[in-house]
């Protein structure tokens, strides 16, 4: 209600003026056109709104809720038409499509040592140098290798648009013959890696404010952690870091995304697929674990099954103004997206 009476009537929080323009759909864009950066208050009441309250309720969706609820699909955010991501093959179209995502899981590490105070006393046993093992440890550790039965399938696919013996080699990468030289090609290609195992990304170390010849107390380390969609990553992270943390340090659960089991590759799958096919008779349909972490895990996690797609090609410009200060999607995308879903309807409706 607030962004309403601030938008129509250009009061506080906004520097792109509404005004109303010639036709409705130019009206309406005028009256979306808000400043995402620097961040307005109107684009905060636009879109930050509607999505916390939105999570909220999601978030605690019962079960019973869900089969009362009873949808059938939940269409929500997930990858796009992409070229040149298939090796020596630029002019491939590729459409990813999310049955599966990682769970977010955000770590604090808290170290904490009564030292020397003076920088000047050498000590090695202080709480920046405590903290910065169990880090090195953290990076250090082998990142387990698990490929679940959606994620075979996008292997087989991609590497059968890849071909020849090196495509082989990446459809049929589980193979137990071919385990000596796995963990080599997945860190050759960070992207397939991520697939199949967990991360653990550094975001942020920091101490208390403090004169520079000061030795701080207390270290603090932040974990953004993405684990793969099944029930028994969390516990084998959290045995891993007690195993290898000192247990002086406090290990701190944050935040974290639902435990969500994949989706089944169904016949809503192969309705997505058709449709794209109908669309884009040249695109390549995979299915994808989705690497970051959206509303459609909410839905999983009650069993309702969710796949995440953008109904349109993605070019090198689009991708790139992603989160940026200049994100936008063109027009033309917009009127593909609404044909493809159309079309996606239409085979629902059709039962085929």
């Amino acid at each position: 209600a607030l962004f309403l009476i601030l938008r129509i009537f250009n009061l506080y929080g906004e520097t792109n003026l509404f005004a109303p323009q010639s036709t409705i759909t130019l009206t309406l864009m005028s009256f979306l056109n808000v400043t995402k950066y620097p961040t307005s208050l109107q684009f905060l009441l636009m879109t930050l709104g509607p999505a916390l309250i939105f999570l909220a309720g999601v978030e605690k969706i019962p079960t019973r809720l869900a089969f009362r609820l009873n949808p059938l699909v939940v269409f929500g955010e997930g990858g796009g038409g992409i070229r040149n991501v298939i090796p020596d093959k630029p002019n491939n179209l590729c459409f990813f499509v999310s049955n599966a995502e990682k769970k977010s899981m955000w770590i604090k590490l808290d170290a904490t040592v009564k030292s020397h105070g003076h920088g000047s006393v050498p000590s090695s046993k202080t709480a920046n140098k405590l903290l910065l093992k169990a880090v090195q440890k953290i990076e250090n550790s082998e990142r387990r290798i698990y490929m679940d039965k959606s994620t075979k399938v996008t292997f087989h696919k991609i590497g059968h648009e890849i071909g020849g013996f090196k495509g082989f080699v990446v459809s049929h990468l589980n193979w137990w013959i071919f385990k000596p030289i796995r963990r080599k090609a997945l860190n050759d290609n960070l992207a397939l890696k991520s697939l199949v195992t967990n991360s653990y990304e550094l975001t942020r170390i920091q101490n208390p404010n403090g004169a520079v010849n000061q030795v701080s107390q207390t270290a603090t380390a932040y974990y953004d952690c993405r684990l793969l969609p099944n029930k028994n990553e969390r516990p084998l992270l959290m045995k891993l870091l007690f195993r290898i943390v000192d247990p002086r340090i406090k290990i701190t659960v944050l935040d974290e995304s639902p435990e969500a089991e994949p989706s089944e590759l169904n016949n809503n799958y192969l309705n997505i697929e058709k449709a794209i096919k109908q669309n884009y008779p040249d695109a390549v349909v995979m299915p994808v674990m989705f690497p970051a972490t959206t509303d459609n895990s909410y839905f999983r996690n009650v069993g309702i099954n969710s796949y995440g797609f953008l109904p349109f090609c993605l070019n090198e410009e689009m991708m790139e103004s992603v989160h940026s200060s200049n994100e936008k999607l063109p027009v033309s995308a917009i009127s593909q997206g609404i044909k493809l879903y159309y079309d996606l309807l239409l085979l629902y409706a059709l039962n085929k």
